[in-house]
């Protein structure tokens, strides 16, 4: 039998034991936590006083033909809170109230609709005028959880807004984020969404820079670590062939109208000018748009959003007449001295297809109908054509397939060949149709812009060039300015011949004395022109017109295309008068 010592010293042992044990496991765990962990530890708690924040880069500017800047970045402040840490103070959000005269709940509210994660900075207040931006500086080490962050902001040179061609950014979403090619975007990120701006998002964008905010036991910001900091990096700026100058006044011909104008080189593809109408004004997308500002813009009936130069799908009317010309000479089907009659009627068979002018044009060869639109002079050639020859040419003069000019989301037009036809009427098309065809109605349709390539076809002689707006870049990392090129290429199998006799007809539109646009012609110029209307079930005609200067020292083609403008040569044709003086006085004046 154990005495009660016997028992005590039992107790004791074991006691001792489990207190060796348990003091061994802590200095098994401190040895772990300051020996073998240490430096991992350690460079947790060094950067658990610090926040991160990125230093975004500003995008690379774009410059006219003659360097002057026409985009740029412009600083604005946003006021930012850190959702994770903000609820912790509702002394904050009291104190933004006060000062904003904003309730607190809709500044969370605020904060709720623009976050993209819990644990990432959420802008409630963007472009900070001077007052607010000071007021916060002065205050930011008692206002815990919030953040003055810089962004450029994205500014346009007085004059035109050239939105089209620039386009707009915007943050970029959940699809492209998931896009394989933007795994070095994070969400928040702002990129290109139209016109230029997306079209070259890998030239324009910058690297954003990072700086480290010390931040204290109870998380104020403390101010900067500089250095920590990591600068950004600017995007790479685009020299383009646009005039300014030219670009403003274009603009401002068509502004009050629903359409189109290109003005272009002939000889070597630059656009100079290129607007769509109506438009907008790109700087609204460098903030967040108010709820009026987008009704404004999606809700508009003639969507300005959409660029009409490069999308507009379009029966081009008489412009396309010459695609007839040029397959009736490379096939010799007839001289183009060869005559038709013009009642102002053609018959087939129990239908009746009229000409323009009620009363006819008489006999016409190939250079007066050309000269006067006659509508019956080309039902006549028309059927005299081999139809899938008529599509072949005019896939070669650019219909139907892109320009690749380098803006996005190009529309391809349709020239409606054999397949097409069959497909859609399940063979029971005819003589009809092709009497459409030819003078651009019907399943033809076309972009200004292609309408922009085929007449500069036409006025090079039958080189194919590359409609472009961008000129060269500039590496700021490298210092260099990298020219792009854009190589034109001779069209085989269009001849001189077939050319000369388009150009001919061309020269009585503007030059002739009953020429359809002799009112718009510039004597000085030597211009050629070809007009047309495209008939419109649901209003007035739309109006083209497409010319080019023969001066060799002044190698332009405009495009010129006015929904609903009623006539080629009453409507468009004037406009393209006054850029043609314009632009000559212009140059003249040693621009």
């Amino acid at each position: 039998m154990l005495s009660n010592n016997d028992l005590d010293l039992k107790r004791f042992i074991i006691i001792v034991i489990v207190m060796v044990a348990l003091f061994s496991i802590l200095l098994i765990r401190v040895y772990d936590l300051q020996v073998v962990k240490y430096f991992d530890l350690y460079s947790k708690s060094i950067n658990n006083i610090y926040r991160k924040t990125d230093i975004v880069a500003p995008r690379g500017n774009m410059l006219d033909r003659y360097n002057r800047i026409i985009l740029y970045n412009n600083s604005s402040y946003d006021l930012i809170v850190y959702p994770d840490q903000i609820n912790e103070y509702p002394e904050t959000w009291e104190q933004l109230s006060q000062y904003f005269d904003i309730s607190i709940s809709k500044l969370k509210r605020t904060m709720r609709e623009n976050m993209i994660g819990y644990y990432f900075p959420t802008t409630i207040k963007e472009n900070l005028d001077y007052q607010s931006l000071t007021y916060l500086f002065e205050h930011l080490s008692e206002l815990r959880g919030i953040d003055l962050v810089a962004k450029p902001v994205r500014k346009i040179r007085k004059g035109a807004n050239a939105a089209h061609i620039i386009g707009y950014t915007n943050q970029i979403g959940k699809k492209e984020l998931k896009n394989q090619k933007k795994q070095h975007y994070k969400a928040g990120d702002i990129v290109g969404w139209k016109g230029l701006e997306k079209e070259y998002e890998d030239v324009l964008r910058g690297q954003n820079g990072v700086k480290y905010l010390k931040i204290n036991a109870i998380g104020q910001n403390i101010g900067e670590e500089y250095s920590k900091r990591i600068e950004p990096i600017a995007g790479n700026d685009l020299t383009l062939t646009i005039d300014w100058d030219l670009q403003s006044y274009v603009e401002s011909l068509i502004k009050d109208t629903t359409g189109a104008i290109i003005v272009i080189n002939y000889d070597n593809g630059e656009i100079l000018s290129l607007a769509s109408m109506p438009d907008f004004n790109p700087e609204i997308f460098s903030t967040k748009l108010s709820v009026k500002n987008w009704k404004d813009i999606m809700y508009n009936p003639k969507y300005p959003l959409y660029n009409r130069a490069i999308q507009a799908e379009y029966p081009p009317g008489s412009t396309y007449k010459l695609v007839a010309v040029i397959t009736s000479q490379e096939d010799a089907v007839v001289s183009p001295y060869h005559t038709f009659f013009c009642s102002g009627v053609y018959k087939l068979g129990r239908r009746q297809f009229h000409c323009w002018k009620h009363s006819g044009h008489g006999t016409e060869n190939m250079y007066n109908a050309i000269g006067h639109s006659c509508n019956v002079y080309f039902y006549n050639l028309m059927l005299q054509l081999d139809f899938d020859s008529w599509v072949k040419y005019s896939e070669m003069l650019g219909f139907g397939q892109l320009t690749n000019i380098d803006l996005p989301d190009e529309k391809h037009g349709n020239v409606p060949d054999r397949e097409y036809m069959d497909k859609k009427y399940d063979k029971g098309w005819g003589k009809g149709h092709l009497l459409n065809f030819v003078i651009g109605q019907g399943e033809v349709l076309v972009t200004p812009i292609q309408l922009a390539k085929y007449v500069s076809i036409i006025a090079s002689n039958g080189f194919e060039i590359h409609p472009h707006l961008v000129k060269a870049v500039y590496y700021h990392e490298k210092n260099e300015l990298e020219t792009k090129e854009y190589p034109k290429e001779k069209i085989e199998g269009i001849s001189i011949h077939s050319l000369n006799v388009a150009r001919e007809g061309m020269r009585r539109v503007m030059q002739s004395e009953d020429g359809t646009a002799r009112y718009s012609n510039v004597k000085y110029l030597d211009l050629y022109g070809k007009t047309g209307t495209a008939q419109n079930p649901h209003g007035k005609d739309h109006a083209w017109f497409m010319s080019f200067s023969g001066d060799p020292a002044f190698p332009y083609a405009i495009v010129v295309f006015i929904e609903n403008g009623d006539g080629g040569s009453k409507t468009a044709a004037p406009i393209a008068k006054k850029i043609y003086k314009y632009y000559w006085d212009l140059q003249k004046n040693g621009k």
